[in-house]
C-alpha cells in the first residue's frame, strides 16, 4: 500500500498544475460528499430527537371561551 501511495504522489507532484488541480479538487469533493452522508444522518437523528424531548403541544382553548374578532 505503501508503494502504491508513493506513486501517486510522485506522479501528481511531478504533473503540470493543469492536472494537479482538477485531481485535487475531484478528490476533496468525493471526500467532503461521503463525510457529509454520515454528518446529515446524526443532525437529522439529534433533531428528531430535540423535537421529541422539546415540543410541547399548547393546550387548546374550547370554541366557547374563545375571543371573537
Amino acid at each position: 500500500m505503501t508503494a502504491f501511495l508513493d506513486w501517486i504522489t510522485q506522479h501528481l507532484t511531478t504533473a503540470p498544475l493543469w492536472i494537479q488541480s482538477p485531481l485535487v479538487i475531484m478528490a476533496s469533493v468525493l471526500v467532503c460528499a461521503l463525510l457529509a452522508v454520515p454528518l446529515l444522518r446524526v443532525i437529522d437523528l439529534a433533531g428528531a430527537a430535540a423535537l421529541r424531548i422539546f415540543h410541547r403541544e399548547q393546550p387548546q382553548q374550547p370554541i366557547a371561551s374563545r375571543k371573537e374578532n
